[in-house]
């Protein structure tokens, strides 16, 4: 049973990664964007906050840098951009820089992310993170 379990999370890991990717590529196509955004955000989301867990930032800011701009309103959007306002936060992966960090959090809080609405409505404390 141990064995089947690894093969299906592998398995599950390489569809989530081509999807990312395949998704990111559609981005570019008309009609299909929003919702090519909406799939590489909720990879990004999961996924970064995987490699920060392990602290591997740097893996963690090339998954967010796509989702950065986006201006979807998506709840993996908000997510996605939450974890780079983290990273920004504290200097992780990338040049620390609060302002970026707290433009990030706006965004996120824009595209509902529980955690930033908390934040800006001034309910959580100075550093969320």
């Amino acid at each position: 049973m141990k064995y089947v379990t690894y093969f299906l999370r592998l398995l599950w890991h390489w569809v989530a990664t081509g999807v990312y990717y395949v998704a990111r590529a559609g981005v570019l196509v008309p009609g299909i964007s929003t919702f090519s955004k909406s799939l590489v955000a909720s990879y990004a989301a999961g996924a970064s906050s995987q490699a920060i867990n392990e602290k591997k930032f740097s893996d963690a800011v090339r998954l967010l840098k796509p989702v950065e701009a986006y201006e979807i309103k998506d709840v993996s959007v908000g997510s996605a951009q939450y974890n780079l306002a983290y990273l920004y936060s504290h200097g992780y992966g990338v040049e620390k820089d609060e302002h970026k960090a707290k433009e990030l959090m706006k965004k996120a809080a824009e595209n509902g992310n529980s955690e930033a609405l908390k934040f800006l409505k001034g309910s959580a404390s100075n550093d969320p993170f």
